[in-house]
């Protein structure tokens, strides 16, 4: 993703760098109420997708390993702040987003089950 270039030239502009990955795992590594984390390479990435769309065929046809996102999911302690952490990982160079899965789960089943939907980026506190 473009947000992944942050100041690099044209050439290669999305992968992340050895030093990018590094200045990650430290600020994940220091995240309050962090419980464990895991990284997932674009080859195990792919092997997930294809595994999930299985039954569209035509999807995993046209979807390739350099199509998948490099990333880190983080398990946090219960009622563990994910704001602040997320807020300054989606500021780093190397990375593309940040976001709360939990959130956006709570955030979809509101609007599936009741019609609800949240203003902003707040809503998941």
């Amino acid at each position: 993703m473009p947000a992944c270039a942050h100041g690099r030239g044209k050439a290669n502009k999305s992968a992340v760098t050895v030093k990018e990955r590094k200045a990650i795992v430290a600020v994940i590594e220091r995240v309050p109420g962090l419980e464990s984390y895991v990284y997932e390479d674009q080859r195990a990435a792919y092997r997930n997708f294809v595994k999930t769309y299985a039954d569209n065929k035509a999807l995993v046809a046209a979807t390739r390993v350099s199509d998948m996102p490099e990333s880190y999911r983080l398990s946090m302690r219960p009622k563990a702040d994910l704001d602040s952490p997320s807020r300054r990982l989606a500021r780093m160079p190397g990375v593309a987003q940040a976001y709360d899965l939990g959130c956006l789960s709570r955030k979809a089943r509101l609007w599936s089950e009741y019609g609800l939907q949240k203003r902003g980026s707040q809503g998941c506190g």
